[in-house]
């Protein structure tokens, strides 16, 4: 479930964190994200935090609205202007823009997919076993995604939109055969009305690198840095396991990827 988050303020005590670069945070880490999306992320942004507050210093957190699409959001960030954190989907292309902090936020569930279909085509695609026979029909994907890079570079059909709403009502209107989704999002979107047309391909699970990770600007160094370490902290205590497997479909996709019956498809 999308939920928008209202504008927040979390101010908490304690030190001032200076890195070994000697670029120092000031008394309040303050970190600005978009708001949207699943409220895991801003969670376990947060749970990371926590875990060196008392030794690395006080942090604030805000939300703010988006205010351009995410190519140009993106740019913005880089500038660490108006924001300075953004989740997302790595790529080397996108490390070039954007500092990575390279603790993996899904697990690695990101790297599989499930298909969306139509009602009554569950037939066509019984016998596809190669990426070969997957290219007799047409995936549809976000204009600004990096599955859409990932599908064109496989020379798979892909017919793009420019968001997520738009995506779903050119689907609708059946102008592709199938739309991949991330196996940790798809249960849960499958409850949702606007999917209600679409059925779930009951053979094949699509695998390409696919990491998913906070990213800062390159200005902003020290929050990377900070970030690394809290996320491995929360790693080494179970907090972050105990937080992603209390979401039922993060739980149910990793499942799915772990007792996998499906034939896998590996994409470059």
């Amino acid at each position: 479930m999308i939920r928008f988050l209202p504008i927040i303020l979390l101010l908490f005590s304690g030190l001032v964190y200076s890195e070994p670069s000697n670029q120092t945070i000031a008394e309040n880490t303050r970190i600005t994200h978009l708001a949207g999306g699943s409220d895991y992320f801003p969670r376990l942004l947060k749970l990371a935090l926590e875990k060196t507050k008392t030794t690395h210093g006080n942090y604030e957190i805000k939300v703010k609205p988006w205010i351009a699409t995410k190519q140009r959001m993106r740019k913005i960030l880089a500038e660490n202007e108006y924001f300075n954190l953004l989740w997302s989907t790595y790529s080397e292309a996108r490390e070039k823009e954007l500092l990575p902090v390279k603790v993996d936020l899904l697990k690695g569930l990101n790297q599989h997919r499930i298909l969306l279909i139509h009602p009554n085509t569950q037939s066509q695609f019984d016998h596809v076993r190669s990426i070969k026979d997957l290219s007799a029909f047409t995936a549809i994907s976000g204009a600004f995604w990096q599955d859409s890079i990932i599908l064109k570079r496989n020379q798979l059909p892909v017919l793009l939109a420019p968001d997520l709403d738009k995506t779903i009502r050119m689907f609708n209107l059946k102008r592709a055969d199938y739309f991949p989704r991330g196996v940790y999002e798809i249960w849960q979107e499958l409850t949702r009305p606007e999917f209600a047309n679409f059925e779930l391909e009951k053979n094949l699970l699509l695998k390409y690198e696919a990491a998913y990770y906070f990213f800062v600007s390159y200005k902003n160094r020290a929050l990377a840095d900070r970030l690394t370490l809290e996320l491995k902290l929360a790693q080494q205590d179970g907090s972050f396991d105990e937080l992603f497997f209390s979401y039922p479909e993060f739980a149910k996709g990793w499942d799915s990827v772990v007792n996998n019956q499906r034939r896998v498809i590996y994409l470059n």
